[in-house]
């Protein structure tokens, strides 16, 4: 059992972001954290599991107890593992331990030649931007690989953030067979639907208080409804913008990612891509950043349009330490420093 007691977590002496926590974890139970951005959940994740305040400095009070005793990390380094938000750190640390790919192949996910091929990538990737996966793919590595290793608990931080409909469910259906296994599971995700089957009980925590509420309160609290799809047609103005027999390989990849594809986007519209984790959908929008003046991309207005591109791992569009530093560095990059009396960090 892992009992939480009491604990009190932050970065900044007398300012603790998590505090007044307690819940117990037993073997064969599925408790989910919920909660705003910001709130605490993942920092909770990290204390549990000792890298805070092992690895990463931060004032902890409170006790935590692993079979009625206090631990510290190496303690409990395979008995309780740990699926991160920031898989890309995880996956590059994995790659270099000797069980990586045989557990990859006891996982059930991979057969033996898709792993000869996933071992062939990684091996030839000398960095994290290197790596030719999708977010997707890696995620899914990285807990195949954790869900192979049958640990006595697993604390799983956003574990669904990128997968595809057809992952989600093979993963919920592997997380309750874990379960019934007997193994323990702290989950934190935003996907309510993911984590309303897998659970036996919701933690809603915020940035100073913690209680427990159940799945109908959790609907409620949420005022779950469908949003209403609004008609469109009487959108004017239409600037068309056209794709036309685009297709895109890496040089590392013998078969092409993107073969052939049309698409015609119109604004005043939200268009939607979808597919399994790594069929490119992320390529394609890269793609389309970085050739706009090719003869495959065409708009039908005079200017060039603007476009913005969100990746999925927002380390890769972060460059400062601090959120000021942050602003001044896009408004530079921008050229607005001047528009708004900004000064260069």
């Amino acid at each position: 059992m892992l009992e939480i007691i009491n604990v009190a977590v932050g970065f900044q002496k007398d300012k603790p972001i998590i505090q007044n926590i307690c819940f117990n974890l037993l073997g064969g139970q599925t408790i989910s954290i919920i909660g705003n951005n910001g709130s605490g959940k993942s920092t909770l994740c990290l204390a549990i599991n000792k890298i805070i305040p092992e690895l990463i400095f931060a004032y902890c009070n409170g006790k935590f107890l692993y079979k009625g005793e206090t631990y510290i990390r190496k303690e409990i380094i395979n008995e309780i593992l740990f699926f991160l938000q920031d898989v890309d750190s995880q996956l590059v640390a994995l790659r270099l331990t000797k069980d990586f790919y045989p557990n990859l192949i006891k996982s059930g996910f991979y057969s033996k030649s898709q792993v000869a091929s996933i071992k062939s990538k990684l091996s030839s990737s000398i960095s994290v931007g290197s790596l030719k996966f999708s977010e997707g793919e890696k995620q899914r590595m990285v807990l195949s690989y954790i869900l192979a290793k049958n640990p006595n608990f697993l604390i799983l931080d956003e574990p669904t953030s990128n997968l595809d409909l057809i992952e989600k469910e093979n993963l919920i259906k592997l997380l309750n067979k874990k379960k019934k296994n007997g193994i323990g599971l702290l989950i934190v995700s935003h996907d309510l639907t993911f984590i309303e089957q897998v659970s036996d009980q919701f933690y809603y925590i915020n940035v100073s208080t913690g209680s427990f509420i159940n799945k109908k309160q959790l609907l409620n609290y949420f005022n779950l409804d469908l949003p209403t799809i609004k008609n469109s047609n009487n959108i004017t103005n239409q600037n068309n913008f056209n794709g036309k027999n685009i297709s895109f390989k890496y040089k590392s990849e013998k078969r092409k990612i993107l073969n052939n594809l049309d698409f015609s986007f119109k604004s005043g519209y939200v268009n939607g891509i979808i597919g399994r984790n790594g069929c490119g959908k992320s390529t394609l929008m890269k793609y389309i950043i970085n050739n706009l003046n090719s003869k495959n991309i065409s708009y039908n207005n005079e200017q060039k349009p603007k476009i913005s591109l969100l990746l999925q791992n927002p380390n890769h569009q972060i460059f400062c330490s601090t959120i000021k530093e942050e602003l001044k560095f896009g408004l530079k990059q921008n050229k607005l420093s001047n528009r708004y009396g900004v000064s260069s960090p």
